[in-house]
């Protein structure tokens, strides 16, 4: 079989899997595989913060042939730097790449989007403190981003990477905001909090208020009725501390939901993704935990009294018997834990995590922790605190009834028993501090480095 001879389709699944330089060698085989390596090298354009990508994504706009091929833009501002965008009296100047967003409404095909910021922000939005990227920076991006995106007429996937948690309400008018909102489809927010006072000790005010009405005033009740995909992470736990009430939310098309740094410790929480059994579909939780105690914790949205002590019944057996019971449409799901990794794997690796049982599944809750109140085992400070001498994360006995109700949930959305015994090879990877294999093979055969194609 030659070239000429093998079906457009085949040729389009093969293209898929190739990356940036296989794709140029590929377009040179012959005149089919020419217009298609085209297709798949201009499916997505970066706009990095720099002179010459802003050149050569204004080569694309130029180009007649080019510019209906772009279906994605992804505006990377992860290394723009306030201080070299301001004038002597601080005031955010002009640059090309500031000049070149508005212009993605020019390019008629695209339909999905994402902004990225850097992934360390400022504690006090009035005093940067060295960051490469202020407050005042990133809301003046939102907007013209939010601007930008409104008057793109079919962009429906909308994915902001390194969203400040204080900032995630100012994106411009509020005809805008309802612009862009109205007709997203897929949102995936992935948000940065500076929750670390320069003391050291943590501080979540702002991630409160962010956690607890600006993501569902701002994001979630506005795409309620047409939302088919949320992914929601955040780089410090969320869901009991910062609480997210989101009972009177529901999304009657939401195919996908992906949850990062999620904390469970009441039935309720779990009973809102069960709330979507009719349709969801894939479901991902990574980093996420139950809460097993709680020490010197007052949370009235869960519990009507205050106990020093509180101990959790809920586990991982519990939840994975619901979801095989409530979420009859689920195909595809998915569980691992690698805190080394930063939110936008959320984004790059969602759809290629595997479903397995860890160690970080169960945390404890000490109030006044420091750097962070939440540990794995809190009977580490049972030397101070005597009372949780013993106050241990669930045991092997409990391993074996999580694995065994994760096995049957996989058995029920169809995975097979090679399919399951892999994941727990992966599993003994991560526990061997292997775990970063995984991810770095899989980069290998599916991420695209679309910033080393030049336009021509």
């Amino acid at each position: 079989m030659s070239m000429r001879t093998i079906p457009a389709e085949l040729l389009h699944h093969c293209a898929e899997y190739l990356d940036v330089a296989t794709l140029k060698n590929f377009r040179l085989a012959s005149r089919a595989t020419s217009v298609i390596g085209v297709e798949y090298l201009f499916h997505t354009v970066v706009l990095n913060f720099n002179a010459e990508s802003t050149e050569r994504f204004g080569n694309v706009l130029e180009s007649v042939t080019l510019r209906p091929l772009v279906k994605k833009i992804i505006i990377n501002g992860a290394e723009g730097n306030c201080e070299k965008e301001w004038d002597e009296n601080y005031n955010q100047i002009d640059t090309p790449w500031s000049l070149a967003i508005p212009k993605i409404a020019q390019l008629p095909s695209v339909c999905e989007v994402e902004m990225k910021f850097d992934d360390e922000c400022d504690f006090d939005e009035d005093d940067y403190g060295g960051y490469k990227q202020s407050y005042d920076y990133r809301v003046y991006y939102q907007k013209l981003f939010f601007a930008a995106v409104a008057e793109s007429q079919n962009v429906d996937s909308l994915t902001i990477d390194g969203l400040q948690d204080r900032a995630t309400d100012n994106f411009g008018s509020e005809e805008t905001c309802a612009k862009v909102l109205g007709k997203t489809k897929k949102l995936a927010l992935m948000i940065v909090s500076g929750s670390t006072e320069p003391s050291g000790q943590p501080d979540y005010s702002s991630l409160r208020s962010c956690i607890s009405w600006r993501v569902p005033l701002f994001w979630l009740e506005p795409t309620q009725t047409h939302l088919t995909h949320l992914t929601l992470s955040v780089d410090d736990e969320w869901g009991v501390l910062p609480f997210m009430d989101v009972q009177t939310i529901h999304f009657p098309n939401l195919k996908s939901l992906a949850l990062g740094n999620y904390t469970v410790a009441h039935e309720m929480q779990v009973n809102w993704i069960l709330r979507h059994g009719a349709t969801l579909e894939e479901l991902t939780l990574s980093n996420c935990a139950i809460i097993y105690a709680f020490y010197n914790f007052a949370n009235y949205d869960f519990w009507e009294d205050f106990v020093e002590l509180r101990l959790i019944d809920l586990r991982w057996s519990d939840v994975f018997a619901m979801f095989k019971e409530k979420l009859q449409k689920l195909k595809h799901f998915r569980m691992a834990n690698e805190p080394s990794r930063p939110t936008d794997y959320m984004i790059s690796i969602q759809h290629r995590l595997p479903a397995m049982i860890q160690t970080e599944r169960y945390k404890g809750y000490k109030d006044g922790g420091c750097p962070t109140p939440w540990m794995n085992d809190i009977s580490a400070w049972a030397d101070d605190y005597p009372e949780l001498e013993g106050i241990t994360p669930p045991g092997d006995e409990q391993d074996a009834k999580d694995q065994e109700a994760l096995d049957m949930l996989l058995r029920e959305i169809g995975k097979s028993e090679r399919e399951i015994e892999r994941m727990k090879i992966l599993e003994l990877r991560w526990v061997e501090g292997r775990g970063d294999n995984y991810y770095e093979r899989e980069e290998r055969e599916g991420d695209v480095d679309y910033e080393e194609e030049e336009v021509e």
